[in-house]
């Protein structure tokens, strides 16, 4: 057996997170659980939903993006450190608003958002397990914006600090990969098909692949004082192959994104092929 066909991916691997958050089922209980409350019907579920706000602005890609009754979620996951993740969720929560209000709508259309990230690290290193952002006046904390946005850092490294134990028990699982109950077990079993199917294993071989090299790069041009550019065009690499690996699942070429995770070559000509 190869070195990679023995690794389990976890939920905290992006592509396995995405593909779990493919099921509404399982996308809804999450919600609820870091939430609190209960979310109502989903109406849609789209995931890695590409959002482009103008031709000349950079556009965002959401891991999982759906709608519930009377408001919308982002839910994304970080593995990683990231030293924009405030202005990150700033350009998220514009190109949703973007989306949702067309042209001569009233802004008091927008429904309710949430903009969650899961950090299987601490971002802001005051060991608290979750990080919730409301706009309140500077001046009088009794006044409220009301602009119905919502922002929340997850920190599953402080898992036993959270009080309420369900959603101690949710920051565990992703921290640990120990499961207590029964949405935690729910999505384990949901992790293990998932690296049981070579389709998605040759998916999350390529992408891994892909942040291995984005890592290397970024190392080397750090040494060189260009580690900025290098992050920037990692970012940039992983919206490319994801974009490609989309466009071959659509034509099931299987076959060409399986080889494509172990052959450059190969992966620059599909590159050229599709225009990405």
């Amino acid at each position: 057996m190869k070195a990679d066909e023995q690794m389990r991916y976890p939920i905290t691997c992006a592509p396995v997170f995405d593909m779990v958050m493919r099921d509404a089922d399982l996308c809804r209980r999450f919600i609820e659980r870091v939430l609190g409350v209960e979310i109502g019907h989903i109406e849609y579920h789209a995931v890695e939903h590409a959002l482009e706000p103008a031709l000349d602005a950079r556009g965002v890609r959401l891991d999982a993006f759906l709608k519930g009754t009377g408001a919308v979620y982002n839910i994304e996951m970080q593995a990683s450190a990231e030293d924009a993740l405030g202005k990150r969720m700033r350009y998220h929560q514009a190109a949703i608003d973007t989306s949702l209000l067309g042209k001569g709508a009233l802004y008091d259309e927008l429904p309710e958002s949430y903009v969650i990230f899961l950090c299987a690290f601490d971002p802001y290193g005051r060991n608290i397990p979750a990080y919730t952002w409301e706009r309140i006046c500077k001046e009088d904390a009794q006044v409220d914006a009301a602009c119905g946005s919502h922002w929340l850092v997850l920190n599953a490294s402080a898992w036993a600090l959270a009080p309420d134990e369900r959603l101690r028990k949710l920051l565990e699982y992703i921290a640990t990969g120990n499961s207590h109950d029964a949405l935690t077990a729910d999505l384990d079993a949901m992790v293990d098909d998932i690296n049981a199917d070579p389709e998605r294993r040759a998916h999350m071989n390529g992408f891994m692949t892909l942040e291995h090299s984005a890592a290397v790069r970024a190392r080397c041009a750090h040494k060189r004082g260009l580690a900025e550019g290098i992050e920037q065009g990692a970012q940039e690499a992983q919206a490319r192959y994801g974009a490609l690996v989309d466009r071959l699942l659509d034509d099931n070429r299987l076959d060409d994104l399986k080889q494509s995770a172990t052959d450059p070559q190969l992966l620059e000509a599909l590159y050229g092929e599709y225009g990405l």
